[in-house]
This record gives C-alpha cells, structure tokens and sequence, in this order.
C-alpha cells in the first residue's frame, strides 16, 4: 500500500485530478489500458488510495484536484 501510496504522491505536483493520475498508468501500466476493465481498476484503486490519504491529511484537495499536503 505504501509503495502505491508513495508512486501516487509523486506526481501530485502539480495539483491533478484523479481522472489525470488513474491515465499515468501508475498502478497497472498504461500499456493495460487498452482494457476498459484494467483502466476501470486503476481508476477505482488510485480513487480509493487518495480518499485514505486526504484522511491521513496526505494530501488536499483543490477543487477537483489533489496535492500532496
């Protein structure tokens, strides 16, 4: 969980929604994406990563964007 943690707090600088983080691909690869079900994953898992982290105040939410805290 940490490593994915860590993986998505990288690239919250800039401030990116969570549709632009699931699209980097930083969970299954983007070369999976091809499959609407891979994508549909990636999204749920970074979706579910960034609600535990705004708990821990990791990271803040920007309008419809995330930052890391």
């Amino acid at each position: 969980i940490e490593e994915r943690d860590e993986k998505i707090l990288s690239v919250l600088s800039p401030p990116r929604s969570l549709e632009e983080v699931a699209r980097l691909g930083l969970i299954y690869g983007r070369r999976f994406h091809v499959d609407a079900w891979v994508y549909m994953w990636e999204f749920i898992t970074i979706k579910k990563h960034l609600q535990r982290m705004e708990r821990q105040q990791r990271v803040s939410r920007i309008g419809d964007r995330f930052a890391a805290a």
